[in-house]
């Protein structure tokens, strides 16, 4: 697997909290054994990624770094639409806030992190562009 691509193994996160945060959106009866599914689903598929994240962000960085941010806010936005749902379930309750919490923290960073990178990226970028001009 080419080294540009390998930040790409995030966007296994996405399909089932994509799945799951669509499904809540849509409203009305919800088929709870469904939701149960995808939430289980996403989060197992999650903590792999959040499992090996700090090695597949050892990686040089390439532009390919942007798939670390969808896959993560997703999985934080359907984990924070799924709450509600438990909410009756007052040990269930706690664990999902803070889960919840946790993937909304490590979005952000994430996504400040891309953004810093990608800013430093495009500088250094325009910095070598200029000095090919100047030769």
């Amino acid at each position: 697997m080419p080294e540009s691509t390998i930040p790409l193994l995030t966007i296994m996160t996405a399909p089932g909290s994509l799945c799951l945060a669509g499904y809540i959106s849509m409203g009305g009866h919800l088929y709870m054994p469904l939701v149960v599914f995808l939430l289980i689903l996403s989060q197992c598929i999650y903590g792999i990624v959040v499992v090996n994240l700090y090695k597949i962000m050892q990686v040089t960085f390439y532009p390919s770094y942007a798939a670390f941010t969808f896959p993560l806010v997703i999985s934080a936005t359907a984990l924070v639409k799924v709450k509600p749902l438990f909410a009756e379930k007052v040990g269930l309750t706690s664990l999902l806030n803070i889960l919840s919490t946790f993937e909304l923290l490590l979005a952000v960073a994430i996504v400040s992190y891309v953004f810093i990178r990608y800013c430093i990226f495009l500088f250094q970028r325009e910095n070598n562009k200029k000095k090919v001009e100047l030769n």
